[in-house]
Parts: structure tokens; C-alpha cells; sequence
């Protein structure tokens, strides 16, 4: 085969590709849609906003690149000295000097050390963890206090052996005293007082106070006799029971004026009376008066056991 029919194979050939490529490219240029996806409108706020975009995370990689070293303080480092056993003011000034930031952030009770001593302190020092800070660290101090408020329990109706737990646990001193009550009492606390005063649930005083805790002593009250006061006016039945210190509650429904009360007459009465009964003193009498209230033949005999009962020791 001759060297010009190859040629005009070869430039048959890229006439027919070229013809083909122009076809082509002529279809996409014709295409609505092409046309509008590749218009200048859209993707020129796209180009632009890309542009700017590349821009600035180009400058600030650069700037934190330069400058990364300065702001985290790179390669610096302070050694933490051991602040534990210090006074709170002392700390502070070690930490402030060595460009650090000293808190306290809570306070321990400790009574045997002295107020304010630093008990711990965060981050540790280096001597104990092999670890630098760096400038303008927090140094966080926990701080010694030799004062402590606490609720005062209550006590009332407990044994003395839960009330002593409960004191011990939560560092109050106490000191138990007997007070006389009625025998149902006995062995339990019946009050509670701090110098002097009542306490009640809820009170704050500082650790180690003394508060007086009082266990009841269950005492038994004589019995007394029964008086009679039937038939006798309001103000001979008031000695006879104030002779023998009842406590007692007086009703006259009759009795309008004060004249009314000094004549009116006791007809009824509880506890009541039967020869020989006895009651405890502690026992309280309701006594009931009525106006014209008159046992016939009964009046010297009334006037004789009055005096009588006025003698009566419990």
C-alpha cells in the first residue's frame, strides 16, 4: 500500500471524527437544559463564594500555624510546687507568683488542724505525678475550717440509746438529766434544751456544742381521799380542793352573776364520792353547781364535814 492512500485513510478518518464532535457539540449547545445548567448566572456567585471561601481557610491555617505555638504556649513549662500543710493566703501568693490562677473551692472540717490550711489541692504537684502546667492554670485548694453547723435531731419520745448514737454521729456533746413525769414516760427523753433554752428539730449550732437531754423518771403520786362536796356551795368545795391541790374545772349553768356562784351548790361530782375511795392527785375533778340546791336537814352536817376536809393533807 502507497504512502497516499494511507494518508487519505488517516484524514478520512479525523474528517469523520471532527464532523461527528461538531454534530455533538452541536446537540449540547442546542440542549435548553445544558444551556441553563451552564449558564454564567448560576455558577458565577458559586465561583465567587468558593473563591472566598478558599481564601480565608488559607489565611487562617496560615495565621494559626505561625501563631499556634503563642496562644497554647507550646513548650512551656511550670513546675507545681506542694502546697499541702500551707496556710490559704501563702498558696495563693506561691500561685500567683509562678503566673498561675490559685481558687479554693470548698472547705473541709478538720479541728485539729489550723483554719485555712490547705488539705488538698488539684491538679497535684509535680514531684508526685511527673506532670507541668502551663500559665494561666486554675489551681484548684480545698481549705481546713475549724467550724461546723449541725441540726440538732429530735429526741423527744427516743430511747436514751438511739439519742446517744444519733448525738455521737453527728459531733455533739450531750449530757442527760432525770425530770420527773407520770410512770407511762419513764425511760425515754421528754425534752431537750441547749444553755438553758428548748431546742427543736431543725436547730443548727456548731459541732461539739453540749446540748441537756432530760429522761423521764416515772414518780407515783400518792393517792388522796375522795372529798365530798356534795351539797356545799362553790366557794367551800374551791378550798377543799385547793387544800389538797386537785386541779379541777367548776360548771354553774344557773349562774349569772358572781352572787349566783357563792350560792349555788355542788350537785354533782367526778370522780365521785364512796367512803374510803382514793384517787391520785394528779387526777383532775369536774364539779357541777346548781342554784337553790338545798339537802334538808343536811345543812349543820355540811358546814361539819366542810371544816373537817379543810384539814385533809395528801
Amino acid at each position: 500500500m502507497s504512502k497516499g492512500s494511507i494518508w487519505l485513510k488517516i484524514k478520512s478518518f479525523f474528517s469523520f471524527k471532527r464532523i461527528k464532535s461538531t454534530s455533538f457539540y452541536k446537540k449540547i449547545k442546542n440542549n435548553k437544559f445544558l444551556n441553563k445548567f451552564f449558564s454564567w448566572r448560576i455558577w458565577k456567585p458559586i465561583l465567587i463564594h468558593g473563591s472566598l471561601s478558599l481564601c480565608l481557610y488559607i489565611a487562617v491555617i496560615t495565621y494559626m500555624k505561625n501563631h499556634l505555638d503563642d496562644i497554647t504556649n507550646h513548650g512551656e513549662k511550670i513546675i507545681l510546687p506542694n502546697l499541702i500543710g500551707k496556710n490559704a493566703n501563702e498558696a495563693k501568693t506561691i500561685i500567683s507568683k509562678l503566673g498561675l490562677r490559685p481558687q479554693i473551692t470548698d472547705s473541709i472540717y478538720d479541728p485539729q488542724k489550723p483554719n485555712g490550711t490547705v488539705l488538698v489541692q488539684f491538679p497535684l504537684p509535680t514531684s508526685k505525678t511527673n506532670v507541668s502546667v502551663k500559665t494561666g492554670r486554675v489551681i484548684s485548694l480545698r481549705v481546713s475550717k475549724k467550724k461546723k453547723f449541725v441540726e440538732v435531731p429530735d429526741l423527744v419520745q427516743k430511747t436514751i440509746r438511739y439519742s446517744e448514737v444519733l448525738l455521737k454521729s453527728r459531733g455533739l456533746k450531750y449530757e442527760i438529766r432525770k425530770k420527773p413525769v407520770n410512770p407511762e414516760f419513764s425511760g425515754i427523753i421528754v425534752d431537750q434544751t441547749y444553755r438553758g433554752k428548748k431546742i427543736v428539730e431543725g436547730t443548727k449550732l456548731l459541732a461539739g456544742s453540749k446540748i441537756i437531754i432530760y429522761v423521764g423518771e416515772g414518780i407515783v403520786e400518792p393517792n388522796v381521799l375522795v372529798p365530798n362536796l356534795y351539797g356545799i356551795t362553790i366557794p367551800q368545795a374551791k378550798i377543799i380542793l385547793n387544800n389538797i391541790g386537785f386541779n379541777y374545772v367548776i360548771a354553774c349553768p344557773d349562774c349569772i352573776t358572781s352572787a349566783d356562784s357563792s350560792r349555788a351548790r355542788v350537785s354533782n361530782q367526778n370522780p365521785e364520792y364512796f367512803e374510803g375511795s382514793r384517787v391520785s392527785k394528779s387526777r383532775s375533778f369536774s364539779v357541777f353547781a346548781k342554784l337553790n340546791f338545798v339537802i334538808e336537814g343536811q345543812d349543820g352536817l355540811r358546814e361539819e364535814q366542810t371544816d373537817q376536809l379543810d384539814n385533809l393533807t395528801p
